[in-house]
């Protein structure tokens, strides 16, 4: 038996000011955990590159069929257009959460003629993250 997981149970959820809604109907999510790096080679590192990690951050990329009744589907335009940060969070397929503030940095709407209404979305952590 594999013991791997299912993407399909790699959820996104947006905050709707109450609780945490399930974003319907995604079809893909990826999660990046970022680390950026301060160059900190100098003349005794002996030709070796020397960093120090410094900023981290999480960013969320999904996307799925669009269904505009979806109460965080309708969240994330909300948030759009007030220019506001969505609270949102991650669970993985064994059950970890990631929980965070974040960017909305793209929110994107797709109609192809000959396919159905599809979004993606790609959020960018503010501050702390939390694991659950």
């Amino acid at each position: 038996m594999s013991s791997a997981s299912a993407g399909k149970d790699y959820r996104l959820a947006i905050y709707d000011g109450a609780t945490m809604q399930t974003l319907g109907q995604e079809q893909n999510t990826s999660v990046s955990f970022d680390i950026e790096r301060a160059d900190a080679t100098n003349k005794d590192s002996g030709n070796w590159s020397e960093g120090e990690q410094t900023i981290r951050s999480m960013s969320v990329d999904s996307n799925g069929v669009a269904n505009e009744s979806d109460t965080a589907y309708g969240d994330l335009e909300d948030h759009y257009f007030n220019n506001t940060k969505p609270k949102f969070r991650v669970t993985s397929p064994a059950g970890t959460t990631y929980t965070a503030t974040g960017t909305l940095e793209s929110f994107s709407q797709d109609g192809a003629h000959d396919d159905v209404f599809n979004y993606s979305v790609s959020i960018t952590s503010d501050g702390t993250v939390t694991k659950a």
